[in-house]
């Protein structure tokens, strides 16, 4: 049962990761530069049913992420502002705290 769920947890931490360095335009072959990998070493990190949580750490750690930032299901969402509304948040303190406590 244990198995089930390592596996499930590290799908799911490989999928976060995936989207984030898919939306931040990092390639396997970043990642794998970073972190003294080949591409398709990297390729086979995110292919497999489970693995290690070291080389997730790693490729975290080159994207400026934690592990627990990908471990939560859908935690990582793309957000995109328009220049007004970045703008009309930057302006008004009090709309970007309550962006932040919304999104955090």
């Amino acid at each position: 049962m244990a198995i089930s769920k390592e596996r499930n947890e590290y799908r799911i931490a490989v999928e976060n990761l995936r989207r984030f360095l898919r939306a931040s335009k990092i390639t396997y072959r970043d990642v794998g530069a970073a972190i003294g990998m080949s591409e398709s070493g990297v390729k086979k990190v995110f292919g497999a049913s489970d693995g290690s949580f070291q080389r997730l750490v790693e490729i975290c750690r080159f994207a400026g992420l934690s592990l627990s930032d990908v471990l939560q299901e859908n935690r990582m969402v793309d957000v995109a502002f328009t220049e007004k509304q970045q703008a009309t948040l930057a302006a008004d303190m009090s709309l970007f705290r309550l962006y932040w406590i919304l999104a955090y």
